[in-house]
């Protein structure tokens, strides 16, 4: 963990700015740095910071900020991505409440973006609060279905949109491959897959689990249930499928329907 910089904030008070990335190991990372990513947040993302401040986020690359007023942590960002397709989630954006109306996120989240830009990311998308989309906006995140909707993206490549990500992803279903899901492939499931046209409003994942990351912290990690993913030629997953307690979930791209039994065999 580093001391990023120093920002002046509007009200003339001092933001320390501190960051980290995974590889953790071997970095001394006080306990007021991980404590911020457990507060107001639910448990499936405190046990996934758990596993982040563990290293044991394997295919994954997190980014992690806290924010610092006289020595006083007051707020926290983060954003992470699958190495191996670049896709992307920005979010947990937290300030204690007697440190808002300062200017305090927008100042963490130019150094986020600034970071975001240099990473392998590809995009990062996220689902943005009605108070926090002008920042977003001014910082490069659009809209992935304009006007109002929440779902927002940060693309690498400005010339490239969301919608033609999505597209190239899922372009063909031929050649699909089922494989063991691991936790990286929720960067697909939940930030790409669930931001398409054909899922986005129209399928919710089925099953005792609300998307891929609770699935993954709450019962795979644990052994509770097993999880199958459907590799599309992309390289991105289109689906997932899992069996819980004897019960089936999941999600699967419309586009790719010809797999479904397939992977309920393969999850049974």
């Amino acid at each position: 963990m580093t001391k990023i910089e120093t920002r002046r904030l509007r009200d003339g008070a001092t933001l320390e700015i501190f960051g980290a990335s995974q590889p953790l190991s071997g970095d001394v990372v006080p306990d007021w740095f991980p404590r911020a990513f457990q507060l107001e947040i639910p448990r499936c993302w405190q046990l996934y910071y758990d596993e982040v401040f563990f290293d044991r986020t394997p295919g994954v690359r997190n980014f992690l900020y806290v924010g610092r007023i006289d020595g006083v942590p007051c707020c926290r960002m983060w954003f992470g991505y699958k190495l191996e397709t670049g896709a992307g989630n920005f979010g947990n954006v937290f300030t204690l409440p007697k440190f808002r109306r300062r200017g305090i996120m927008r100042e963490i989240l130019a150094v986020c973006t600034r970071d975001f830009f240099a990473s392998g990311a590809l995009f990062c998308s996220c689902n943005a609060a009605a108070a926090a989309a002008p920042a977003y906006e001014q910082a490069g995140f659009r809209r992935i279905f304009p006007p109002d909707k929440p779902p927002m993206a940060l693309m690498r490549d400005c010339g490239t949109t969301f919608a033609a990500v999505a597209e190239e992803a899922y372009r063909d279903p031929s050649g699909a491959a089922i494989r063991d899901g691991n936790l990286a492939d929720r960067f697909d499931c939940d930030k790409l897959l669930r931001y398409v046209p054909e899922v986005y409003g129209k399928l919710a994942p089925t099953g005792k689990a609300a998307s891929y990351l609770s699935l993954w912290e709450e019962y795979v990690r644990f052994d509770r249930a097993k999880v199958k993913v459907l590799v599309a030629r992309s390289g991105f997953c289109a689906g997932y499928l899992y069996s819980l307690d004897g019960e089936p979930g999941g999600l699967l791209h419309p586009g790719f329907e010809r797999y479904r039994k397939a992977l309920e065999r393969e999850t049974v």
